[in-house]
């Protein structure tokens, strides 16, 4: 398997780097690798890009992994029925 193209969100710009995740994954046939370990929350716009993500992710059969979600941005997303579409480590 193809080494996972790393991408890193940082907590100024949470929305705006999960739009260049998307550009990445629309000419991805690989992985795609988050690192959420400097964001401690997000908002409604980075909920819209994570579901977008998803959805990519899921028709172009790319594998997303999130790592360094901190509990409360784990808690979003299993809230929202997110925690399936992606994998998760520390």
């Amino acid at each position: 398997m193809p080494a996972a193209i790393p991408l890193k969100i940082s907590e100024a710009s949470v929305a705006s780097n999960l739009q260049e995740v998307k550009a990445k994954l629309q000419g991805s046939d690989r992985q795609i690798a988050i690192d959420f370990s400097s964001v401690s929350r997000i908002d409604a716009h980075a909920v819209r890009e994570l579901k977008e993500i998803a959805l990519f992710a899921e028709e172009r059969e790319v594998t997303v992994h999130i790592h360094g979600a901190n509990v409360e941005v784990y808690k979003v997303l299993k809230l929202l029925a997110l925690t399936s579409r992606f994998t998760f480590s520390g």
